[in-house]
């Protein structure tokens, strides 16, 4: 397997623009996808998302998320956004509301990485 070493940083200030590229990378992906975002949701952009990720999924890719609680609603979607993935997909939740933390809860970032 050869890995580019190659670091390529694009910054996008449109969200059609971000969404259409991030969704060509997420199809050209090989090995892996790590994925970071302040809100994911099952949208309609969302679910092109969610079709996108269960596609490579299914070519046994490693795919691991980070979805901030807040920005994706976890306790609104969260467990149905967690059934509409596949089951390979791991999904970490960024500051779910924790009473022995509460000042934590505030310490949040709206950055989408791929």
């Amino acid at each position: 397997m050869e890995i580019s070493t190659t670091t390529e940083v694009t910054t996008y200030f449109e969200g059609d623009m971000l969404y259409s590229a991030m969704l060509h990378e997420i199809k050209r992906a090989q090995y892996e996808i790590l994925l970071e975002s302040y809100i994911f949701t099952s949208d309609t952009i969302g679910r092109k998302f969610i079709d996108a990720l269960n596609e490579k999924a299914s070519q046994n890719l490693a795919i691991r998320l980070h979805f901030d609680a807040v920005g994706s609603n976890y306790f609104q979607h969260g467990l149905s956004l967690r059934k509409k993935l596949d089951r390979r997909i791991e999904v970490k939740w960024f500051h779910r509301w924790n009473w022995r933390r509460p000042l934590q809860f505030n310490i949040r970032n709206h950055r989408k990485l791929l």
